[in-house]
């Protein structure tokens, strides 16, 4: 059985906000699209224009060279990103976020889609899948267990995750730098201010707008159920738009060659129906490793 989980770039909402606030008083639907150019189209982007450039800029190190290309795929308009969707060279999925009390579910676009439920209140996330008529149900607790023998396997290969992940996040380097680029952006009726931050392997650029709605409540609950105090900070996606809404959101991946946006399409406040967050009737719950299989 494969699984497939929606809406990727939901992790950027719950990474770019703080969690300060334990009140749900948002109810109702946001929509954002999430799209991921795959490597090969990502190496058509960066290098067709560079090569047949007779006047090629020369960069002082390789991070100012990283992040010349990285602002060349900012730059890339939502419309081409999408034709190259369209076309097999890049992932997009859309996805709706249901928010109601202690209660949250994002769910993608197709019929019969697997989605998720996470009840902030008992700290309980569900992962639904319809076609098979089953569904995972684990913890907080459960998920760092389940890190913390994956771990413990790598390091029996002789593998330290801990200092692979300093390395990919710039640790070692005096962690992420952010900085405003003086600009600003109309953004799906919403003024955003535009911002970027660097690690030694991951390059982003955030068009975040203040709010100070419930809406906003509700996502910094969310980050602060899903986030740990240990990693607050740690990474780019929370700096970019802290504390604030994170409208549009642009990563480079250096190191895996992969760019992923994540914006948000639209917003609206309405009664969402507490069915939304139910077990359908005649689901069978499975473990983890049922799931994946």
């Amino acid at each position: 059985m494969t699984t497939k989980l929606v809406a990727p770039g939901f992790l950027i909402l719950l990474m770019s906000v703080p969690s300060a606030f334990l009140a749900q008083d948002f109810e109702g639907t946001i929509k954002q699209k999430s799209i991921q150019v795959s490597v090969w189209a990502l190496q058509d982007l960066l290098w067709n224009e560079n090569d047949e450039a007779e006047d090629e800029p020369s960069y002082d190190n390789e991070a100012d060279y990283n992040a010349a290309q990285a602002r060349k795929l900012f730059d890339i308009p939502m419309e081409q990103l999408e034709k190259m969707a369209a076309s097999g060279e890049a992932d997009i999925t859309r996805s709706t976020i249901y928010v109601k009390g202690s209660w949250i579910r994002i769910a993608g676009e197709g019929d019969g889609e697997a989605y998720m439920v996470y009840d902030l209140e008992s700290g309980t996330y569900r992962l639904v899948n319809p076609q098979e008529r089953t569904y995972l149900e684990y913890s907080r607790a459960d998920m760092e267990e389940q890190q913390r023998k994956a771990e413990e396997m790598m390091a029996g290969f002789g593998v330290d995750m801990a200092e692979i992940e300093a390395d990919m996040e710039g640790e070692s380097a005096g962690g992420p730098t952010v900085e405003a680029l003086g600009a600003t952006a109309e953004i799906n009726g919403y003024h955003t201010t535009g911002y970027e931050a660097r690690t030694d392997g991951r390059i982003g650029r955030g068009w975040c707008a203040k709010d100070e709605s419930a809406l906003m409540k509700s996502f910094e609950a969310l980050a602060a159920q899903a986030g740990s105090e240990e990693d607050e900070g740690s990474d780019i996606e929370d700096l970019l738009c802290e504390g604030q809404l994170p409208v549009l959101v642009q990563i480079f991946d250096v190191y895996g060659e992969m760019y992923d946006v994540t914006e948000i399409v639209a917003i609206e406040r309405t009664a969402v129906s507490d069915e939304l967050f139910e077990i359908p009737a005649g689901y069978q719950r499975v473990s983890m490793q049922d799931m994946w299989r």
